[in-house]
Protein backbone atom coordinates (compact mmCIF):
# COMPACT_ATOMS: atom_id res chain seq x y z
CA UNK A 1 0.00 0.00 0.00
CA UNK A 2 2.89 2.39 0.73
CA UNK A 3 4.24 1.74 -2.77
CA UNK A 4 0.93 2.80 -4.26
CA UNK A 5 1.08 6.07 -2.32
CA UNK A 6 4.66 6.72 -3.51
CA UNK A 7 3.70 5.93 -7.08
CA UNK A 8 0.69 8.23 -6.89
CA UNK A 9 2.76 11.06 -5.36
CA UNK A 10 5.41 10.60 -8.08
CA UNK A 11 2.66 10.81 -10.71
CA UNK A 12 1.34 14.04 -9.18
CA UNK A 13 4.84 15.56 -9.09
CA UNK A 14 5.59 14.45 -12.65
CA UNK A 15 2.30 15.87 -13.92
CA UNK A 16 2.86 19.17 -12.09
CA UNK A 17 6.38 19.42 -13.54
CA UNK A 18 5.10 18.70 -17.06
CA UNK A 19 2.37 21.35 -16.75
CA UNK A 20 4.87 23.88 -15.36
CA UNK A 21 7.32 23.19 -18.21
CA UNK A 22 4.52 23.53 -20.76
CA UNK A 23 3.37 26.78 -19.09
CA UNK A 24 6.87 28.27 -19.02
CA UNK A 25 7.43 27.40 -22.68
CA UNK A 26 4.29 29.20 -23.84
CA UNK A 27 4.50 32.67 -25.35
CA UNK A 28 3.46 35.42 -22.92
CA UNK A 29 0.40 36.29 -25.00
CA UNK A 30 -0.92 32.73 -24.70
CA UNK A 31 -0.35 32.74 -20.93
CA UNK A 32 -2.17 36.07 -20.75
CA UNK A 33 -5.14 34.63 -22.64
CA UNK A 34 -5.29 31.55 -20.39
CA UNK A 35 -5.12 33.65 -17.22
CA UNK A 36 -7.77 36.11 -18.42
CA UNK A 37 -10.09 33.32 -19.54
CA UNK A 38 -9.85 31.70 -16.11
CA UNK A 39 -10.45 35.06 -14.41
CA UNK A 40 -13.43 35.71 -16.69
CA UNK A 41 -15.01 32.35 -15.84
CA UNK A 42 -14.59 33.03 -12.12
CA UNK A 43 -15.94 36.60 -12.40
CA UNK A 44 -18.82 35.38 -14.55
CA UNK A 45 -19.77 32.77 -11.95
CA UNK A 46 -19.58 35.36 -9.15
CA UNK A 47 -21.76 37.79 -11.12
CA UNK A 48 -24.27 35.10 -12.05
CA UNK A 49 -24.50 33.88 -8.45
CA UNK A 50 -24.96 37.44 -7.17
CA UNK A 51 -27.79 38.06 -9.65
CA UNK A 52 -29.28 34.55 -9.25
CA UNK A 53 -28.64 33.87 -12.94
CA UNK A 54 -26.45 30.79 -12.61
CA UNK A 55 -27.61 28.57 -15.51
CA UNK A 56 -25.77 25.89 -17.42
CA UNK A 57 -27.04 27.16 -20.80
CA UNK A 58 -25.40 30.54 -20.22
CA UNK A 59 -22.22 28.88 -18.95
CA UNK A 60 -22.08 26.68 -22.03
CA UNK A 61 -22.45 29.72 -24.26
CA UNK A 62 -19.46 31.33 -22.53
CA UNK A 63 -17.39 28.16 -22.79
CA UNK A 64 -18.28 27.82 -26.48
CA UNK A 65 -16.89 31.33 -27.13
CA UNK A 66 -13.68 30.48 -25.30
CA UNK A 67 -13.30 27.23 -27.24
CA UNK A 68 -13.92 29.13 -30.50
CA UNK A 69 -11.18 31.61 -29.53
CA UNK A 70 -8.73 28.74 -29.00
CA UNK A 71 -9.70 27.20 -32.36
CA UNK A 72 -8.97 30.55 -34.02
CA UNK A 73 -5.63 30.88 -32.21
CA UNK A 74 -4.75 27.32 -33.22
CA UNK A 75 -5.60 28.04 -36.87
CA UNK A 76 -3.33 31.10 -36.77
CA UNK A 77 -0.63 28.96 -35.11
CA UNK A 78 -0.87 26.33 -37.87
CA UNK A 79 -0.70 29.07 -40.49
CA UNK A 80 2.37 30.48 -38.78
CA UNK A 81 4.11 27.09 -38.47
CA UNK A 82 3.14 25.74 -41.89
CA UNK A 83 3.67 29.11 -43.56
CA UNK A 84 7.14 29.71 -42.19
CA UNK A 85 9.01 31.71 -44.75
CA UNK A 86 5.80 33.42 -45.83
CA UNK A 87 6.19 37.14 -46.38
CA UNK A 88 3.51 39.63 -45.35
CA UNK A 89 3.89 43.24 -46.40
CA UNK A 90 7.49 42.65 -47.45
CA UNK A 91 8.58 41.28 -44.05
CA UNK A 92 8.96 37.61 -43.14
CA UNK A 93 6.73 36.31 -40.33
CA UNK A 94 8.90 35.15 -37.43
CA UNK A 95 8.73 34.29 -33.75
CA UNK A 96 5.03 33.50 -33.52
CA UNK A 97 4.05 37.14 -33.99
CA UNK A 98 0.69 36.35 -35.57
CA UNK A 99 -0.22 33.88 -32.82
CA UNK A 100 0.63 36.47 -30.19
CA UNK A 101 -1.44 39.13 -31.96
CA UNK A 102 -4.41 36.74 -32.19
CA UNK A 103 -4.09 35.78 -28.52
CA UNK A 104 -3.83 39.41 -27.39
CA UNK A 105 -6.89 40.29 -29.49
CA UNK A 106 -8.94 37.65 -27.69
CA UNK A 107 -7.35 38.67 -24.37
CA UNK A 108 -8.69 42.21 -24.88
CA UNK A 109 -12.20 40.76 -25.20
CA UNK A 110 -11.64 38.75 -22.02
CA UNK A 111 -10.46 41.84 -20.15
CA UNK A 112 -13.55 43.79 -21.17
CA UNK A 113 -15.74 40.86 -20.12
CA UNK A 114 -14.02 40.64 -16.70
CA UNK A 115 -14.75 44.30 -15.99
CA UNK A 116 -18.35 43.93 -17.19
CA UNK A 117 -18.82 40.86 -14.97
CA UNK A 118 -17.26 42.67 -12.02
CA UNK A 119 -19.75 45.48 -12.51
CA UNK A 120 -22.62 42.95 -12.70
CA UNK A 121 -21.35 41.43 -9.46
CA UNK A 122 -21.76 44.80 -7.78
CA UNK A 123 -18.17 46.03 -7.82
CA UNK A 124 -17.93 49.78 -8.33
CA UNK A 125 -16.04 50.54 -11.53
CA UNK A 126 -14.83 54.13 -12.14
CA UNK A 127 -16.77 55.92 -14.88
CA UNK A 128 -13.62 56.70 -16.89
CA UNK A 129 -12.86 52.97 -17.04
CA UNK A 130 -16.35 51.94 -18.15
CA UNK A 131 -16.40 54.74 -20.74
CA UNK A 132 -12.93 53.82 -22.00
CA UNK A 133 -13.83 50.13 -22.24
CA UNK A 134 -17.07 50.96 -24.07
CA UNK A 135 -15.10 53.01 -26.60
CA UNK A 136 -12.49 50.24 -26.96
CA UNK A 137 -15.21 47.63 -27.41
CA UNK A 138 -16.92 49.74 -30.08
CA UNK A 139 -13.63 50.44 -31.85
CA UNK A 140 -12.48 46.81 -31.88
CA UNK A 141 -15.72 44.88 -32.17
CA UNK A 142 -18.15 47.37 -33.71
CA UNK A 143 -21.83 46.83 -32.96
CA UNK A 144 -21.43 43.12 -32.25
CA UNK A 145 -21.25 42.02 -28.63
CA UNK A 146 -18.15 39.87 -29.06
CA UNK A 147 -17.20 39.80 -25.38
CA UNK A 148 -18.40 37.52 -22.65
Amino acid sequence: MADLGKTFWFGVQFTAAAILAWWIGMPNAIRLLVALQIADVVMGMIAAKKRSELRSALAWSGWAKKIAAWVAVFVVYRFQVDGSGVVLGGAPIDNMVLVSVAAVGFAVAEGISIVENAQRAGLWIPKFLTNGLAQTKELIFGDDDATG
